[in-house]
This record gives structure tokens, C-alpha cells and sequence, in this order.
């Protein structure tokens, strides 16, 4: 029973409520803390678990196991649901888990158990489950059926989740790049599984694989998860099929679950015999796919027309991401990973930190300004900060959070830029930032070799033969030399405006700002450009001014 319908202070502050009598008939006093929603939070989980003292023990009084985890939920502690005498482990064992559950279920809010009877209960469980099983078995005449495990696949899945979670998590609590990846791969896996089908009588029947559980988790059963991403089904974010590659991946990463939960102590699953010789390959592209990579590869470098167009949008702070791309082929991590102890000179000596592989860049001129003014403009947060491009907030432009998704600030600058260009020539493809990162490696490959283009693109090796870094020199002089040629080619095509481009404040695109000073210098009032060009009269004043 609970005395008082408000919760009261103190003297002293302190939160408190009667809850409850003890033995000898006396109320039972709660001291909840200082702050009144944590105290409000509490009291509705010691009522909960009053109510079930009363109602499983037949008594109107704190039971002693019951009435001390109540003052450990007072003190902040997790709500525990304590077993009662019916609880025993030699009888109904399951009927733990039911109270349990019952009691989530009505405070919202996630109990822990006692872990000898809450075992007693899921070990009863699955024998229960069992046996119902070999019944329904021999009455429909199947095979002696497998063992249930109590876990489905779905459940392993997560599991495996948080096994990836745990060993790719790095000092800093955030999770690395690799198990991003295979994190996300796993997550895919779980919400494609449900397109998964089979043909019976001529029919095509839905399978639920998720749901099954792992005793269910045959020879068979594991083939048709292996066909569901094999057979590349049409992503929901894209409207197409899986990319062969983004398939290969992903079957790649549900090989390495199937070893864990095969060597895993805690899944009760072996891998059936002839596991290893599951068909695995990847469908292969069709005709139109390949057509139409084909002619996403057209695009995939910008021209160098565009790039002039692209030039005159440009401020100070997109400039600077242009010159990168186009001069060391750098794309957004690249960028944003920059750090100004890489740039000595006229030189770039660093490394890609995607791959950990040594990059070394020879700087055009208009780089080597346009980083400088970079770096002195930005805000004085902390001295010893290297990283070249900083939001006003100090922040880098680019990083990588702790759920190893990425705060991409350079892509956000460069759509930003793009969306001025295509507001004046909707021509143009919205070119995203990377495809700078591809068209500076084409020209190299143009003006060079493919060695140096590899080189440029800071990729794994420059030969089929992976140990030749070790034993030569890597041919830097050559990547140099086509970085010169390349920067004569299209340098004089992306100069710097001589006027300053204004962007924000006002209505007017590049275009129109040139056509209104055009229409100014053929002696054109500033009403008269008003009117012709259809804005307002404080835009044209604010243009000229």
C-alpha cells in the first residue's frame, strides 16, 4: 500500500514514500534522492514490485528477498524480480519467466532475474518445447526432429552483433572502420532474410528464416540464407539489385557468422555435414547492368568543361576542395583527415589513413595558397589542433563518430556548391565530391602510367606483387612529373575569378548577378533592372553596392 499520492521532501531535501508494511504491521519508508523525476521513476518500480510481493507471496507485508531489492531500486540500483517459494527449481521453473516478463511488460522498463531459477526456466522451457516437437513430429510422421535450442536466428544474428561491437571497439569507444563494415553487412543479412523463398508444388512459398530456430538451422535452411544475398535482391535505399561486389561482401561476412556460431560455447550449433560446400558465388551481372555501369563510368569523370563552369562558383572555402581533388585525387576522407603536419612546402607527406598506406603529393601553387589561407583562417580552439579544415564550432569538417558512422562536412561544403552551379546550369550531373578523387587519378593514368595512377590513389600496392615496397623505392619522381602536367592542363581552365563571388544574401545566382551588372553597365537604372530582371529593388542595390 502506498500512503501519500504525492512524493514529499525532506528537511534535509531528500525525496521519500511510504511503501508497503514490514512484519509487525509498520509502513515502510523510501528515501528516493534529490531529484524528483529519478524519484518519481523509482517509487513506480517499488510499487510494481510491492504488488508483485503481495500477489505472488499471498501476504500483505515486505517479504525479506522482496523488500531488499525494493531499497536497492530506492538507492539507483537495477530492479530485480526476486523467485518466490513457487519458484522452486523442482517446480514450474517456467512460471519465473512469466512473471518476469509480466512485470517488464507493465513498468516498461527491463528486470533482472535470479540467475539459477531464471536458467531452471529456460532449460524447462526448451525441454517443454522439445518434447511438444517429437509429438508433432510423429504425428505427422517426419523424422525424429532436431533439438531446440530456444535461440532463432535472428537472435544469433544480434548476438553475433555485439560480439563485432565488442572486438572492433576502439579506446576511445568509438568502433572501427572494419567493423563498421561488417556490422552493417550482418544488419543487412537480418533485414533481407525475410525476402527469403522456395518453390513448393510450382508455388513460391515465403520463408520465415529469421524466426527459426537454430536446432531447425539445417543443411538446407543455410543454404537458402546464402541464396538470399547471393542471388542480389534489389536494395530498398537504391531501387536496384546489389552490386556484385556489395554481394560478395556481405556473403563474405555471413561466412564468418556461420564460424562463430559454430565455434561459439555459448550457441548450441554445429555446422552440418557438407557445410563447407554450399553454393556460394554471386550472381553475375546481366547484360543492361553492365550496360549501365558502363555508362555511370561516363560520368564518373567530370569534363574538363565543367570543371571551368564548376570554378567560377567557387569561394575561398570550396576552392581549396577543388585544387585537393584535382591536384592529389583527394576525396572527403582524405580531405577532412588532413593534418597540417603532412604539408611540408610544397609537398604533401602523409598517409591515407583508410589503408595506412604512405602518400606523397606534389603541390601545385594555387594549392600550396589556397591551404595556407585555409589554415589561417581557422578558429583558435585548441593550438596544437592539426587538422586542416575546422567547422566555425572547432569541430573537424570530417570525422567519424563512435557509432563509426561519419560527420561528412566536406561532402555537405561541395553539394552546397553544386546546387548554385546546377541553379544556373542544370546540364550539368550533380557531381559529388569523389568523382574530383577519380578524374585527377584518369589524368594521371593520361600524362603517366597506371603505376603512378595507383600511387596517386594511395592504394594498396602499385604491382601484382605485394612485398615489392619493401625491397624498392617507391617511384615518386613519376607521380611528380604527371602532377606537373596535369596542373599545366587545367589550371588555366579553374583560375580564381578576379571579382569575389558573393554567395548568400540575396535571391541572385552567378548567372543572374552577371547579367544584372551587365544590364548596369549598358546605363540601365537600377528600377529598370528591377523591373526587367523581375526582383526586388533593395537585391539590385545590394548587388551593386
Amino acid at each position: 500500500m502506498a500512503y501519500e499520492k504525492k512524493l514529499k521532501r525532506g528537511k534535509d531535501g531528500r525525496i521519500s514514500r511510504h511503501v508497503g508494511t514490514q512484519k509487525g504491521g509498520n509502513p515502510v519508508k523510501f528515501y528516493l534522492g534529490f531529484d524528483l523525476p529519478e524519484a518519481e521513476k523509482r517509487i513506480a518500480l517499488i510499487i510494481a514490485l510491492w504488488e508483485a510481493n503481495c500477489l505472488q507471496n499471498e501476504t500483505k507485508i515486505w517479504t525479506d528477498r522482496f523488500l531488499s531489492e525494493a531499497k536497492e531500486i530506492a538507492k539507483g540500483g537495477k530492479p530485480v524480480l526476486p523467485p518466490t517459494a513457487s519458484d522452486r527449481i523442482d517446480r514450474d521453473a517456467m512460471e519465473y519467466l512469466v512473471k518476469l516478463q509480466n512485470i517488464a511488460d507493465k513498468t516498461g522498463e527491463e528486470w533482472g532475474a535470479y540467475e539459477r531459477e531464471k536458467q531452471a526456466g529456460i532449460t524447462d522451457t526448451k525441454n517443454l518445447i522439445s518434447e511438444k516437437r517429437q509429438v508433432l513430429g510423429s504425428a505427422l510422421g517426419l523424422e525424429k526432429s532436431a533439438e531446440i535450442t530456444g535461440t532463432t536466428l535472428e537472435q544469433a544474428l544480434q548476438k553475433f552483433q555485439d560480439v563485432i561491437l565488442k572486438e572492433y571497439t576502439l579506446p576511445d569507444d568509438s568502433i572501427s572502420p572494419t567493423g563498421k563494415s561488417l556490422y552493417d553487412e550482418i544488419e543487412t543479412v537480418r533485414r533481407y532474410l525475410p525476402t527469403a523463398y522456395e518453390f513448393s508444388n510450382g508455388k513460391k512459398k515465403q520463408l520465415d528464416l529469421l524466426n527459426l530456430d537454430l536446432g531447425m538451422l539445417g543443411l538446407t535452411e543455410c543454404q537458402h540464407v546464402f541464396d538470399v544475398i547471393r542471388s542480389r535482391p534489389v536494395s530498398e535505399r537504391t531501387g536496384r539489385r546489389f552490386a556484385v561486389r556489395t554481394a560478395k561482401n556481405t556473403i563474405k561476412a555471413l561466412a564468418r557468422f556461420f564460424d562463430w556460431l559454430d565455434t561459439s560455447a555459448e550457441m548450441e550449433w554445429s555446422e552440418p555435414p557438407k557445410f563447407r560446400k554450399l553454393k556460394k558465388i554471386v550472381d553475375p551481372q546481366t547484360g543492361d547492368e553492365k550496360f549501365a555501369e558502363q555508362q555511370a563510368k561516363e560520368i564518373s569523370v567530370i569534363p574538363s568543361d565543367h570543371l571551368q563552369i564548376i570554378s567560377r562558383y567557387c569561394i575561398d572555402n570550396e576552392r581549396v576542395l577543388l585544387l585537393l581533388g584535382l591536384n592529389c585525387a583527394f576525396g572527403e576522407g582524405e580531405t577532412g583527415q588532413l593534418r597540417t603536419t603532412f604539408i611540408k612546402g610544397n609537398e604533401i607527406r602523409g598517409i591515407r589513413f583508410k589503408t595506412g598506406n604512405e602518400t606523397r603529393h606534389l603541390l601545385w601553387d594555387e594549392t600550396v595558397e589556397a591551404l595556407k589561407n585555409t589554415i589561417a583562417k581557422r578558429p583558435v580552439i585548441n593550438p596544437d589542433h592539426q587538422i586542416v579544415f575546422v567547422a566555425a564550432s572547432g569541430q573537424p569538417l570530417w570525422k567519424r563518430t563512435k557509432s563509426g558512422n561519419y560527420s561528412n562536412g566536406v561532402s555537405n561544403t561541395w553539394y552546397r556548391l553544386m546546387q548554385r552551379v546546377r541553379k544556373d546550369h542544370p546540364e550539368l550531373p550533380p557531381y559529388s565530391y569523389n568523382k574530383l578523387r577519380k578524374t585527377s587519378a584518369q589524368a594521371i593514368l593520361r600524362h603517366c602510367s597506371a603505376e603512378s595512377a595507383s600511387m596517386i590513389l594511395a592504394h594498396k600496392t602499385i604491382s601484382d606483387d605485394e612485398l615489392l615496397e619493401c625491397y624498392v623505392q617507391m617511384p615518386w619522381d613519376k607521380l611528380f612529373e604527371a602532377q606537373k602536367k596535369w596542373g599545366e592542363e587545367i589550371l588555366p581552365l579553374i583560375k580564381a575569378p578576379e571579382e569575389k563571388i558573393k554567395v548568400g544574401g540575396g535571391a541572385l545566382s552567378l548567372k543572374q548577378a552577371e547579367q544584372l551588372r551587365e544590364l548596369f553597365e549598358q546605363g540601365k537604372s537600377k528600377v529598370e533592372i528591377a523591373r526587367l530582371m523581375q526582383v526586388s529593388h533593395m537585391t539590385v542595390y545590394r548587388y551593386l553596392k
